[in-house]
């Protein structure tokens, strides 16, 4: 990924706010984990995988990422993957400058600028079943109108195409925008309370959707154009294990060390034994606690 130096300063002064009150990280380290290629390959096996199993070439057909952010994965599928993909965000508010720092990434890149249109996911600008697919990683818990969304992807989508989104489960026991331990479907106020008291900012709380899989179940019936194919918690095992070694790696980058690690390192080594990920995938299946919701529809 070709990034120059002022882009890259920019990024860290994007993040810079957000590192500082919510996550407690240093922007630097936030940075090394989004553009390691542990990362953008677990998201591009997870994509891949649904393409596979729903019959989508990802290099023929036309494929649109909600919320695209910096583009460092719009870039890594098109340019590297050769993925026929475009990509929106909307660089206002929360997400202000972000689509102007990813058009240059883009141009670095070699990626043609008009690949990323600036819009939100509740009004895509695009025609009615001109795409095969729609992606989309951890952005839900984000937007305005989650139910909006989706129904403007299914939208967008061609009869017989698959959206594949990737989706925080806020009854898992692990808040990744403020990196800390959580108290599975906390409500907003306790979260406030409970993010306060570990010195980080209570507003970035109501910033976020705390989507679970009855929330999520609940907006599929609402959009009945799109079919589940899959149970929401289909692979969460073997991609909690891919998350953990993305960010270890990144953290290897950078020479990181100490007990934090030691334990991420042992987390890794148990994730990727397939006696717990069978333990976890059953576990998953009984109780809608696990890490991530992965949602595939076909539409109808």
């Amino acid at each position: 990924m070709k990034m120059s130096d002022d882009v890259r300063r920019e990024i860290i002064q994007n993040m810079a706010d957000f590192c500082k009150s919510v996550r407690k990280i240093d922007p630097e380290e936030a940075l090394s984990f989004i553009v390691a290629d542990k990362y953008l390959a677990s998201q591009a096996d997870y994509y891949a995988a649904a393409f596979a199993r729903n019959g989508i070439d990802p290099c023929s057909s036309r494929i649109l990422e909600v919320g695209s952010g910096y583009g460092f994965f719009l870039c890594q599928a098109r340019s590297v993957l050769g993925w026929n993909i475009w990509g929106i965000e909307p660089g206002e508010e929360e997400f202000s400058g972000r689509s102007d720092i990813a058009s240059r990434i883009l141009r670095l890149n070699g990626v043609e600028p008009g690949r990323l249109v600036r819009s939100t996911g509740e009004s895509l600008s695009f025609k009615t079943g001109s795409f095969d697919a729609v992606i989309s990683n951890d952005v839900l818990e984000h937007v305005a109108d989650p139910e909006a969304v989706v129904r403007e992807s299914a939208r967008v989508l061609r009869t017989g195409g698959v959206l594949v989104f990737n989706v925080p489960n806020y009854r898992w026991i692990y808040e990744g925008h403020y990196n800390t331990p959580w108290i599975p479907a906390m409500s907003k106020l306790l979260a406030r309370r409970y993010v306060s008291l570990l010195g980080r900012d209570p507003a970035y709380v109501d910033t976020l959707n705390f989507l679970s899989p009855g929330a999520l179940k609940e907006t599929l019936r609402r959009v009945p154009e799109l079919r589940l194919v899959h149970p929401l918690e289909e692979g969460c095992a073997d991609f909690l294990a891919l998350r953990i070694g993305a960010y270890l790696d990144a953290a290897d980058s950078r020479g990181r060390a100490g007990l934090s690690l030691r334990v991420f390192r042992a987390l890794h080594w148990l994730s990727s034994r397939s006696a717990f990920k069978s333990a976890l995938g059953a576990f998953a299946s009984l109780t809608g606690v696990y890490h991530e919701m992965h949602l595939t529809g076909i539409k109808r």
